[in-house]
């Protein structure tokens, strides 16, 4: 009878009231039900000759696995290694033309920073870092801000430049929608934008009431609703953002039923809610608890009234290397990915208005956790080898039943508010999460 190891990737839970239970591997992302005897004897007292068959399925599975103990922890190491390597000749950059914003959400990240758009001098230093750094003649640009539609003149410098010297572009830009007009939707097409993601946090004057433009006459929501309309019906793939803090979801599910109503018909729109990251509470256990509960319910939602149609195929579970995808459980945020995100990528970056790079947006204007600047080039400092890295900043997070998921939680986090704040969000509440998935697939399977 061959001796096995038990995955250190997996959540169980009792199912019913006679037993059984229920198991979900975040490596494999299997699925699989066993009555308690059975439970006992396999993942209890390791007794793997009662139950053969079994056992060799549950291996399948990856819910037990052969060789060296530290296998599976290994093989998630070596595919973060092995994407780091392979992401090295593709540039991706996040630019912020200004960090001047017509918005005065509280919540802001970037509050305190220096709000300044990009000079002339710093944006022909981009062009030239860009054309340096680059191995092939393709770069993906994500703009940024600040509000970037407030500096369209330095994007339309640098898409100029970059175009001049042969590079293609594809971007995606991120606005809160106030300023686009067929002008700026002239420009997406000049631009190449591929992606326009908006953020709406509320409805009617809840949402101006956040928003606080400057200097935006009439009634800027409905402004920004005709907008969304207009960015729409060109056909760009279009993200609506609904952000949410403390005691704030069912406002969040409010404002995305409002705007699934309005534009949900279109193939092209996607709504989704998004806590807001507060570092100031992420320290407050508290605070986090509270709102991981409240994460609970938007995640199940769509699930629980069948929003999300498609044809699962869960027996077999999924190959991480290969990058399955599964809608119900990118719902649920459960499935494994073999990042914590893409700022790993050696070549991905942030340059903010003043020409400073970081590996993360959220970093702009925190010389810091800088890595260079577009005039020296990047350094390979301490901030970059922290996201360059096939391994966790914190080594027991190999060890967690979501490091599958997760690999190690968010890198930007760890620098931002420390190691013990970087899990995600559902960890907490992942064992409701599974339950609220496998229902899900036992009303599919009715």
């Amino acid at each position: 009878m061959p001796m096995y190891n038990v995955s250190e990737y997996i959540i169980s839970q009792p199912l019913g009231g006679e037993g059984e239970m229920l198991l979900y591997s975040t490596l494999t992302t299997s699925v699989v039900t066993l009555s308690g005897s059975e439970y006992e004897d396999i993942f209890v007292n390791r007794d793997f000759s009662s139950h053969p068959r079994e056992c060799s399925k549950l291996r399948e599975m990856g819910f037990l696995f052969d060789g060296d103990p530290c296998a599976q922890s290994e093989r998630l190491s070596a595919l973060r290694g092995k994407h780091i390597e392979k992401s090295g000749g593709q540039m991706a950059l996040t630019i912020s033309p200004t960090t001047e914003c017509n918005a005065r959400c509280h919540y802001c990240f970037e509050r305190g920073i220096e709000q300044a758009k990009m000079s002339v001098e710093t944006a022909d230093l981009l062009v030239e870092f860009i054309d340096r750094e680059l191995t092939g003649r393709e770069i993906s640009i994500s703009w940024f801000g600040g509000e970037p539609l407030l500096a369209t003149d330095v994007i339309d410098r640098i898409v100029r430049q970059l175009n001049s010297r042969g590079i293609s572009i594809k971007s995606s830009v991120t606005t809160n929608g106030s300023l686009i007009d067929d002008g700026v939707l002239a420009k997406f097409r000049e631009w190449n934008v591929e992606r326009v993601q908006i953020t709406v946090d509320s409805i009617g004057e809840e949402y101006n009431r956040i928003k606080d433009y400057i200097g935006l006459g009439g009634d800027p929501f409905s402004i920004v609703m005709e907008n969304i309309g207009k960015v729409v019906r060109t056909g760009v793939v279009t993200y609506l953002r609904v952000n949410y803090g403390d005691r704030q979801s069912d406002a969040a599910k409010k404002t995305s039923d409002y705007l699934s109503k309005a534009f949900g018909s279109s193939p092209n729109v996607y709504v989704y809610c998004a806590s807001l990251f507060m570092p100031d509470l992420e320290r407050d256990p508290e605070y986090s608890d509270r709102c991981d509960r409240e994460l609970l319910g938007i995640l199940k939602g769509p699930l629980e009234t069948g929003e999300i149609s498609e044809e699962v195929g869960h027996h077999a579970g999924m190959d991480l290397a290969r990058g399955d995808a599964n809608l119900a459980l990118r719902q649920v945020m459960m499935m494994p990915f073999p990042v914590p995100c893409y700022a790993v990528d050696k070549m991905r970056f942030s340059v903010d208005s003043r020409g400073s790079i970081y590996k993360c947006h959220r970093h702009t204007g925190r010389e810091s956790l800088s890595c260079g600047n577009v005039a020296d080039g990047v350094i390979a400092n301490d901030v970059y080898r922290h996201f360059v890295s096939a391994e966790p900043s914190d080594p027991e997070c190999a060890h967690c039943f979501m490091y599958p998921v997760c690999l190690g939680g968010c890198p930007s986090n760890v620098l931002l508010t420390g190691e013990k704040h970087s899990c995600p969000p559902t960890k907490s509440i992942a064992k409701e999460l599974v339950r609220a998935y496998y229902d899900y697939l036992a009303r599919l399977r009715r």
